[in-house]
């Protein structure tokens, strides 16, 4: 059920975005969709219990737990080391500086994630890869 309104979601935000290449529209769109999904992460859905925690466990690697997290929060993971890759630039960007809905960038260029899908991977990265960033995506 849950994958199902997800994957309705990600059809909705595809539509109303476009297929061009307009990322700065795209990044715009992401820009709410950062602090929504930082929030309903912090905040119990229904389905909470079927999500994993994003939280670092001791003895899995970050890019193991990120890969991992991704899939279950919606978001489509078609090369592993590839959205690895994506995280780690994610992770490079808030920790230079960069703004959560600048960093979407990555999603959108790279992985061909819509924002929605964008935002919810800047979140697991903050939280998973580089947790000393994670205060910059919220709860």
């Amino acid at each position: 059920m849950v994958r199902t309104i997800l994957c309705t979601v990600a059809v909705l935000a595809v539509t109303v975005v476009g297929c061009g290449s307009d990322n700065d529209s795209a990044a715009r769109d992401a820009t709410s969709t950062v602090a929504s999904v930082a929030e309903s992460a912090s905040s119990a859905p229904p389905a909470a219990s079927t999500l994993p925690e994003l939280t670092p466990v001791e003895g899995v690697e970050p890019e193991a737990a990120f890969v991992a997290a991704l899939g279950p929060y919606g978001v489509p993971v078609r090369n592993e080391e590839s959205a690895v890759g994506t995280g780690q630039r994610i992770c490079k960007a808030l920790t230079g500086g960069e703004s959560a809905e600048a960093a979407t960038r990555f999603g959108l260029e790279e992985q061909l994630w819509t924002p929605e899908e964008s935002g919810k991977a800047v979140v697991v990265a903050a939280k998973l890869l580089c947790t000393e960033n994670a205060d910059k995506v919220g709860n």
